[in-house]
């Protein structure tokens, strides 16, 4: 009997071994399911933002609820988790998020719009470098987090490594935005920043360019470029209710719908809407390296399209627009290459493109926000518009000729604003660069531009024109801006890039003088200034178009 008990004992612990074992390994394998599955990852991670870039943040002062954050955090990562490839310019757009601040853009009809976290009123404060500098050691340490304490690591580890390199990524840009302080420029004495210039009417329609930036010139280490362009991206977009564009993006994003005023969409199937830059919020801020010295235009820009441009921007369509009115504020791009003379090269249009016939900036164009067939979006390693590589692009695509070498020094010149016949409302960021030969003999063969985006838009001519006479002559300066102001063969693209660039040179100049007469006072002043140039932008338009200066010259385009 001692036997047979002994014999039951065992089986009954035999038998609960087995099913404890069975247990464990149902166990092992939901455990193993659950931590490989998105809702365990998600939340592994959305843990380790709350804990090391939720404080960060409320120490910086971008205060946002815990469910909030948490919600935020979820939502982002799941989708990263279910395959979305992780960016940095993710990264900004969520801290602006969860901020949630907004801004009222100076408009027919004001609106109120969501704002980067970097043009946040609180983050302007005093202690934005210290911010930005204090978010960055979060995401390092956040970085430094997602890689420890993974159960079955293994099941996780692609995840990891992008969730790690995305957060590495994002803490290096933003120390390097630290380094950068904001700026309050305020207008000289002779108040060309902001200044607005009335041209001739074109198309029974007066024109004016506004200046609105460009380097400060009183800054010790001071230059006609900005050596640094950055830009802030806010996911908010300006589409036409009926376009295609309105859903050309996996990621949601914050639109405003306006009316399709004039029948534009769908009309015509040999148009596209592309998605283009937007002027948005305040648009720029000039920021400076207080180390290096070194000056930063940075960007606010969101994002708009073609056929919003068409039914909002557009003259015609802007009086029937209502409160749509100019709320696409399109960003474009104008390029003056020059050589190393200082004389710059303007290609004429084509007959049939928009200001037929007459002169514009050597390259223009427009950023491309989101590829197309046969286009890569013009966006930098961190998902950001790159508004200088566009620059190259257009260059390559309209003229085939190469600005990526460093020899070709393209830089950011500034901004203007432009009301033309054709526009109204439209932001122009206008660059430089430098041609390797002389500019007398620019020439480019008909197999250099790109068949489907250049070369339908080139005429037969180039002008000249000599900046550096322009600025060491008195009387030929006065004519010239009387010249530029009034003529009809020069698109208003080219008017106001011209304009920005006299300006820039021009207090460039007159500032290093100031500088050298310090210790010299017997050195040559500049033959005119500021105030010249302001009164000469001032003065009231002749009713006769003047003849070109002699500072102005016209050549073939094609070799």
């Amino acid at each position: 009997m001692s036997g047979l008990a002994n014999g039951s004992a065992l089986q009954t612990v035999v038998d609960w071994a087995t099913i404890v074992s069975a247990l464990v390994a149902v166990l092992v394998v939901v455990l193993a399911a659950w931590v490989a599955g998105t809702s365990y990852q998600t939340l592994a991670l959305a843990a380790r933002r709350r804990r090391w870039i939720g404080p960060a943040m409320r120490r910086a002062g971008f205060t946002a609820h815990r469910h909030r954050f948490s919600a935020a955090s979820r939502q982002l990562l799941s989708q990263r988790v279910r395959g979305l490839s992780p960016q940095v310019q993710q990264e900004l757009a969520w801290l602006s998020d969860l901020l949630a601040a907004t801004t009222t853009e100076d408009l027919p009809t004001p609106i109120a719009v969501p704002v980067p976290f970097t043009f946040a009123a609180r983050a302007a404060a005093p202690d934005y470098c210290l911010a930005l500098a204090g978010l960055a050691d979060a995401y390092d340490s956040y970085a430094a987090a997602v890689r420890r304490r993974w159960i079955l690591r293994s099941a996780a580890g692609e995840l990891v490594a992008r969730e790690y390199q995305c957060a590495t990524d994002t803490a290096a840009l933003l120390r390097r935005w630290a380094a950068f302080e904001p700026l309050e420029l305020e207008p000289g004495a002779d108040k060309l920043r902001g200044r607005t210039v009335d041209l001739a009417p074109r198309g029974g329609r007066p024109g004016t360019v506004r200046l609105v930036t460009w380097p400060e010139m009183t800054a010790a280490r001071a230059s006609t470029v900005f050596p640094v362009l950055g830009a802030s991206y806010q996911s908010y977009r300006v589409v036409l209710a009926t376009s295609p564009a309105r859903n050309s993006t996996p990621d949601a994003k914050v639109t405003r719908e306006v009316t399709d005023v004039r029948g534009m969409a769908g009309t015509n199937p040999l148009e596209f809407d592309g998605v283009l830059p937007r002027w948005h919020g305040s648009g720029f801020r000039v920021e400076m390296d207080r180390v290096s010295g070194r000056q930063k235009l940075h960007l606010c820009l969101a994002e708009t399209t073609y056929f919003a441009f068409l039914a909002t921007q557009v003259p015609q369509s802007a009086e029937l627009a209502g409160d749509d009115a100019q709320c696409s504020r399109l960003l474009t791009l104008n390029l003056l290459a020059m050589d190393e003379h200082d004389v710059v090269v303007l290609p004429r249009r084509s007959d049939y493109v928009v200001h037929p016939g007459c002169y514009t900036g050597t390259v223009s164009g427009n950023c491309e926000l989101v590829s197309r067939e046969g286009l890569d979006a013009d966006l930098d390693g961190n998902g950001l518009p790159d508004l200088l590589q566009a620059i190259i692009r257009e260059a390559r695509e309209e003229l085939g000729i190469d600005l990526s070498a460093e020899t070709s020094q393209v830089g950011a010149l500034g901004v203007f604003e432009l009301d033309s016949e054709t526009e109204l409302g439209t932001h122009v960021l206008v660059a430089t660069a430098r041609l390797a030969g002389s500019s007398q003999d620019f020439r480019i063969s008909r197999s250099a531009p790109d068949l489907v985006e250049g070369l339908w838009e080139l005429g037969d001519q180039c002008m000249t024109i000599d900046i550096a006479e322009v600025l060491k002559d008195r009387n030929a300066a006065e004519r010239f801006i009387g010249w530029l102001r009034s003529s009809p063969e020069l698109t208003p693209n080219a008017v106001g890039s011209l304009l920005l660039l006299l300006t820039a040179r021009i207090e460039l100049q007159q500032n290093q003088a100031a500088r050298a007469a310090r210790h010299n006072p017997r050195r040559a002043t500049p033959p005119w200034t500021t105030a010249d140039l302001a009164a000469w932008l001032d003065a009231p338009l002749t009713i006769a178009t003047p003849p070109p200066p002699d500072i102005v010259s016209y050549h073939p385009l094609w070799a």
